[in-house]
């Protein structure tokens, strides 16, 4: 059996992870549920934080320097500031809080500092 003919199915409710592997041929199982798929699902789910660290050392800011950014831009309160991942260079998504009262979501080029909505 070939490997591109799997799926696997990984559904997490509750706290709890439940892994499926199919074949496309009979949409049956294909492998033993067990060892190799929950190690697969283990591994993807270990490997965000990684990406992570990986996006930060691509960025030429911090996420503090976008929020003083953000902040001098718009005179708005910082609310929160998320390193997102993009087709291109690192961003900031950056949750702001305006005097009116108005939340607005603002994106931060993390190498350039540009700011765009």
């Amino acid at each position: 059996m070939r490997l591109a003919s799997l799926t696997v199915s990984v559904v997490c409710s509750l706290g709890l992870l439940a892994v499926a592997v199919t074949s496309a041929e009979a949409n049956t199982p294909a492998v033993r549920v067990g060892d190799v798929a929950i190690a697969a699902a283990t591994a993807a789910a270990a490997t965000a934080p990684e990406r992570n660290i990986v996006l930060a050392a691509k960025a030429k800011i911090d996420a503090k320097k976008a929020a003083a950014i953000v902040k001098q831009k718009f005179g708005a309160k910082v609310l929160s500031v998320k390193l997102i991942a993009s087709k291109g260079p690192p961003v900031y998504r950056v949750k702001t809080l305006s005097k009116s009262g108005v939340v607005k979501v603002v994106f931060v080029d993390g190498q350039s500092g540009k700011v765009f909505d």
